[in-house]
């Protein structure tokens, strides 16, 4: 997990963690470059990388591919401290339970 205040890639700030899974993390960045709060999706260190990687790259190329109100939109796809991330719209979930959540752009 990375501190607050961390920059990836020499673009992102680490603003706060959203989450974790099998996979990897979730953070909420500001991006430096285009001024504006994202989320970021990183993965773990896995045992077979390549085959991890491809997928992840190839989830990010599948999600960039539509653009509709309801997704969320992505930014960015790199690598930062040798694990691939890619960049979204930042999600707020507004209450616990309530099934309703915004994007911010």
């Amino acid at each position: 997990m990375f501190e607050i205040g961390t920059i990836l890639d020499n673009k992102y700030q680490i603003q706060a963690h959203l989450g974790a899974g099998g996979m990897g993390e979730v953070y909420r960045v500001l991006d430096l470059e285009q001024d504006r709060e994202c989320a970021l999706k990183i993965l773990n260190a896995m045992v077979d990388q390549q085959a991890v990687h491809r997928r992840f790259h190839r989830e990010f190329q599948v999600l960039n591919r539509f653009q509709h109100p309801r997704l969320v939109r992505t930014y960015t796809w790199g690598f930062a401290e040798d694990c691939p991330y890619f960049t979204n719209a930042n999600v707020l979930f507004f209450g616990e339970n309530t099934g309703v959540i915004r994007s911010i752009e």
